[in-house]
């Protein structure tokens, strides 16, 4: 079976949970027999090359609000034969052309919808755009899938969006290769968030609460893997460098940068717990916190729809944007040798039901389901 994915960001330069999601997904479909391509963007013209993925082939993207639009992709698209083409994320003008294009060509669309943006504070103008773009844009993409995965069931249920298509939707979490991750440290007082730096992962919220553990745990030190890459992910790390000194944080504070997959795995071992303080329903699933619990490490989440059904009740559930609330949570663990092992343990046991192993037949039922045989 040959199957087309496409991506909205690439991988290399704005490396996150969907990229790492489709890079894995990728690599299994080879193993299992399929031929795989990817479409996805770049800041200069169209190239390709090979990898353990398959055929990447990258797309000269125009950014518009924060949003690369690759109009060639299209082109490129008409002058190749699919089985199967997987749209992942929410591809504003290109996604529906894209599907409209494969419904004209027959050939069988599944969406996975990973995230919705939840605007809070922010312009009429941006406001009305987002209107527009799900109640139009959206809807055509959603109309022409045969399919529609989402990640958890709690997402799905609380977006307007979906509503209108339960009998397309799917549920199948992200998953993991549980093999290369170690135990995490029992005697460690360092907090670890990883992630992208950006408004809506709450990091704000974390280093104010930072303020408010010091107070109880002198010792306690917060670890920021991360990167930040565009404009407003810049201006965003600057205020947080600010807040880190204005709370008298500088000393206790580190900022890592991008980590890989290895170091990250590394960086698991040294830590007593994560932290995942999103804000908005951009964060869907948060693909760390299975990676935490897969090396033992206790996590902290907002209750928020998505991440909240994620760790099956193993985490420990804060609201959003609650900074005192966050603090508390974090002193809780740290104080309580064994809510840690008790949360450890929890963790481990939930994390294989999130194994590559156990999820990745659920996609070939589905692609099977749309008339293709299983490649064994």
């Amino acid at each position: 079976m040959k199957i087309l994915h496409v991506v909205q960001y690439v991988f290399e330069d704005l490396p996150g949970g969907i990229q790492k999601f489709v890079s894995d997904f990728s690599k299994l479909q080879i193993e299992h027999g399929h031929e795989v391509v990817i479409y996805t963007t770049r800041p200069k013209w169209f190239r390709e090359r090979c990898s353990s993925e398959g055929s990447i082939f990258r797309f000269h993207a125009i950014e518009v609000l924060r949003t690369p639009i690759t109009p060639f992709m299209p082109f490129r698209f008409l002058i190749e034969d699919f089985d199967i083409v997987h749209i992942h994320a929410q591809f504003p003008l290109i996604g529906e052309i894209m599907a409209f294009l494969s419904k004209i060509r027959k050939i069988p669309l599944v969406v996975s919808y990973h995230n919705e943006a939840e605007l809070t504070k922010t312009s009429f103008i941006i406001k009305f755009l987002k209107f527009i773009h799900e109640n139009f844009f959206v809807r055509k993409l959603l109309d022409c899938s045969a399919l529609i995965i989402v990640t958890t069931k709690s997402f799905a249920q609380s977006s307007k969006v979906l509503q209108c298509y339960e009998n397309k939707i799917r549920v199948i979490p992200y998953g993991i290769r549980l093999n290369g991750y170690g135990s995490a440290s029992s005697h460690s007082r360092k907090i670890l968030y990883a992630g992208r730096i950006k408004p809506e992962k709450g990091l704000h919220v974390l280093v104010e609460a930072m303020r408010i553990v010091h107070e109880a745990i002198p010792d306690a030190e917060l670890l920021i893997a991360g990167e930040a890459k565009r404009r407003d992910e810049i201006n965003y790390l600057d205020h947080l460098v600010q807040l880190v000194e204005s709370n008298g944080l500088q000393s206790s504070t580190k900022f890592l940068g991008n980590l890989s997959p290895e170091r990250l795995k590394k960086k698991y071992q040294e830590v007593a717990l994560l932290v995942l303080p999103s804000t908005t329903r951009l964060e869907s699933f948060g693909q760390v916190q299975i990676e935490a619990m897969a090396s033992g490490v206790p996590v902290i989440v907002s209750d928020i729809p998505g991440p909240r059904e994620v760790s099956k009740g193993s985490a420990f559930l804060v609201p959003p944007n609650e900074s005192k609330e966050l603090a508390k949570a974090i002193v809780e663990i740290l104080s309580g040798s064994n809510l840690i092992e008790c949360m450890r343990e929890q963790g481990k046991k939930v994390v294989n039901e999130y194994s590559w192993e156990t999820l990745y037949s659920k996609y070939e039922e589905i692609y099977h389901s749309l008339g293709f045989k299983i490649v064994q």
